[in-house]
Formats: structure tokens, sequence, C-alpha cells
């Protein structure tokens, strides 16, 4: 039996007496940019101002320069001296993000992390209870084929070469027939009892009523296939799986396993502007979103309240695997109290940015907490209606008047989230015109209100949607 070695054991031209692998999972790939920051002093000319200024430096917007030299206001004087930092664009760094639960359809990626040279690794994913398969192994999706026995590769990336090596999946079968059965069996759902909405009786206790009207089951949670990973690595010495004597198979502990469920748990997004409406059981709902390479992605889990409203984070940001499908958003500093909004329109303002690709959106409003709309904008009930902040050219998401600053908008993409709006169902949208060039101009899909000068207010919701639920 070889020694066991840990990371701190070892150094860089000396193999270890063992391999090792550490661990094996489910997990996102994430790409990060590596900046690098160059410092540097400015001086304010005549006709400068600071998005102007900003404009010459990359990764700078002007609230930066105003946070750095610790501006309280966008006024500048010719003369000043201003210090900034700018940030360029190097290289990139891949990492995982491990996951534990993973819908039908989804694409993930497995992850094996390793110490030592490998010749291979292969992995093979087991139910913990048989139930889309005999007892056997999972198949999965890989570049049209359907495959038992997975290959992980040795990456391209520089950072996670020598440590770790991956696949990408589906969570599917090949053929779509196969697909409905899994859908069918993990959509099953144990009655736990029934309720007349006052009070809850046993399954026995409902059998027995002679009149039933007006009771409605509750259902318990939705049937899950829990899956582990097996893995098998090749190399020239001794393998250890997470040190001696330790199984090669990973995650099949109380707490650990991976959840396959059934996408028809919450909403899916859809890129020809349908919204699929699933089972929502509880206050947790889940949004999903078919991105612009076809794949369906998990977009996040949001908790609605007793008066079934979401209350909107004070920013989010989507990194889909397509990056032309990503987006971002924040909530005004100090507008949290009425970022109140319908789980129907949630799904179609995250269709939007997501069809827009847009990440510097702002939130300004919708409702406050129990739905209501007070002054000034008291159109916002129910959490359907709502405003945003136009967007600028520096992408700060900061605020703009576009009857006096129009040439801070960037009219272009306000235009595409216009559209994309549109498309999920927003069919009256409120604006205001702007000039640019002498020319007098309205935003797509939108007519032109008094005071909305600073903000586009979003009405007229009538999504496209589909029931996939029971």
């Amino acid at each position: 039996m070889g020694t066991s070695v840990s990371f701190g054991d070892y150094s860089p031209g000396v193999l270890p007496v063992t391999i090792v692998v550490r661990t094996a999972y489910f997990a996102k790939k994430k790409t990060e940019d590596i900046l690098e920051e160059t410092t540097e002093e400015y001086t304010v000319v005549a006709g400068d101002n600071l998005s102007k200024i900003a404009g010459n430096y990359e990764g700078v917007s002007y609230q930066d320069i105003m946070e750095e030299n610790g501006l309280t206001s966008t006024v500048i004087s010719v003369g000043d001296t201003l210090t900034i930092t700018s940030r360029k664009k190097t290289g990139e760094k891949t990492s995982f993000e491990k996951i534990k639960n993973g819908n039908v359809g989804d694409e993930v990626y497995i992850v094996a992390e390793h110490f030592g040279i490998v010749s291979s690794i292969q992995v093979t994913l087991k139910e913990k209870e048989a139930l889309l398969t005999d007892g056997g192994m999972l198949p999965v999706l890989q570049d049209e084929s359907e495959i038992t026995t997975i290959e992980l590769c040795e990456p391209e990336e520089e950072n996670l070469k020598g440590t770790h090596r991956y696949a990408k999946v589906k969570l599917r079968p090949k053929e779509d027939e196969t697909l409905e059965e899994w859908r069918e069996k993990l959509g099953e759902k144990e009655v736990m009892g029934y309720t007349d909405g006052q009070r809850s009786i046993s399954p026995e206790s409902y059998d027995r009523m002679i009149t039933k009207e007006g009771w409605e089951p509750e259902y318990g949670e939705a049937i899950k296939s829990l899956l582990s990973i097996e893995v098998e690595a090749q190399a020239e010495g001794e393998i250890t799986y997470r040190g001696t004597d330790k199984s090669n198979v990973f995650l099949n502990e109380e707490g650990e396993w991976f959840e396959v469920k059934s996408e028809e748990d919450g909403y899916v997004i859809l890129a020809d502007g349908t919204i699929e409406i699933g089972n929502v059981l509880d206050e947790k709902i889940r949004y999903y979103i078919e991105n612009k390479s076809g794949n369906i992605e998990f977009v996040g889990e949001f908790i609605k309240n007793d008066n079934e409203l979401i209350q909107l984070p004070s920013s989010f940001n989507f990194e889909s695997e397509d990056a032309n499908s990503s987006f971002a958003f924040s909530v005004k500093s100090g507008n949290e109290y009425r970022s109140y909004i319908s789980p129907i329109s949630l799904a179609a303002i995250i269709g939007a940015m997501s069809e827009a690709n847009i990440e510097d959106v702002t939130i300004v409003g919708f409702s406050v907490e129990d739905g209501s709309s007070p002054a000034p904008s008291t159109s916002h009930k129910n959490g359907r209606n709502g405003d945003f902040r136009y967007l600028r050219k520096d992408k700060s998401g900061g605020a703009l008047y576009i009857d006096s600053s129009a040439e801070d908008l960037d009219e272009d993409r306000q235009n595409d989230f216009n559209d994309a709006l549109y498309k999920y169902g927003y069919t009256d949208l409120l604006s205001f015109k702007y000039n640019i060039d002498s020319e007098e101009r309205l935003l797509n899909h939108s007519r032109h209100y008094a005071n909305h000068h600073h903000h586009l207010h979003i009405q007229g919701f009538n999504p496209t949607t589909k029931n996939i639920g029971e």
C-alpha cells in the first residue's frame, strides 16, 4: 500500500507516491475575467464631464471616479486632478461552483478533482433507488449521443490543468419518449392530506367522508431521483479515492446526494416569448430559461410571501452558459420596500433581460409588500406594473433624464429591451420624447407620458403562457 499525500506534500516536478481522486461533484462552470489595474492622474480640461472622462478608460464608470476621488457630486472644474484606476482584461479564470440539484434537460458539468498525474478518469451515475433506471447506470446525453460511461476530459484552461477533469452532459435520455417517461415519474407527488382552507385532514379521513365538496388535496414534494458518482481513474501508480481505503463512490451520503427533478416545478421561460407554468406547491419558486443556444438553464429560486409576491433581491446576476443570454439587475437603493413583483411578471422580466442580454438594469419599483401601490406610483398594483431607469451608454445603472441628457441614452440597447419586454407580454410602455441631432424620437413600443423623462413604466401585461403542471 502506497503512502497517501495531501496537497501540502507536493512539490513541483516530484511525482506523488499515490494519486488521489479527491472529490467528484456536479457543477456550474464559471469564467471570470483577470484584470490588470493601472492607476494614473488626469487633469480636467475644458469640455470635460465625468462620463466623458470615464469613456477614455477601460472598465471605468463615472461612479468609479467619484468613489476613488471622494467626490459627492459630478461637478468638476478645469485644472482639477483626478486619480483614475483603469482595468484591462488580460485573461480568464475558470472555476466550478458545486450544485446539489438539477432538472431533467439541464446541462451540467461533472467534475473530478485529483492530485497527481492521471491518464484517464471515467464516471458513471448511480441512482440511490431505482426510479429512472432499472437499478443500473443513468444514461445522459453528450453531443447528441446517449452514454452511461462518461469520460472526463483534460481541461484546456491553464488554471485547471493537472488538478481537474470534467465533462458537460445533459440530464436526459436521447429519445423524447423516454424523456417524457422520466418527467412523468419525477412529476408524481404523494397526497399528504386534504384541506378546506381552514383545517387539514388525513387521506384516510377524507376517504371516509360522504360529502367531499370544497376539499382540495395537499401534496408533498415531487419525487426525486438521487444520484451518486462512481469514479474509475487510470494512472501510473497507486490510486486512492479521498484517501486510503475510501470508496470510489462520491455523494452517496445523507445530505450529499444530487437531486434530479422535473423542471415542471416552476416557470420555464422560452425563447419564443412563451412562459410555461409548472407546479408551485410551496413558497419557493424556481425559474428556468431557454438560452440562445436552445438549452434550458436554471436561473434561480425566489421566495413568495403570503400575498403571492416575490421581493426582488437588491442585486442579482445570472451568468448563462451562453454569454449572450446573461443578465443582471439591481433595485434602486432605498426602494427595496417597493420591490415586490408577481411571479409571472418576474418570469417576463427575466425573459426580457436575458433576450436583450442586459447586465445594468436598475429597477425603480413595482409594488409594496401587500401588493398595494401608494403615491406617486399608484398603478403598480399586485406586482404587475413597474418602473425602470433608462439604460445609459456607460452601463452604470445610474439615473438618466432623457429630456436633458439624451446623448447618454443607449438608444439601441434600450430599444432592444423594450422589444423584449413587449415580446414577453408588456404591451404598453410609457416613456418620454427626446431629441438626438435635432430629431425628436420615442422609444419602441412606448408612448409619450408626462413625468416619464427619468424612467420607463411597463404595463398592459398580457403574457403568452402554457400550463405544464398537473
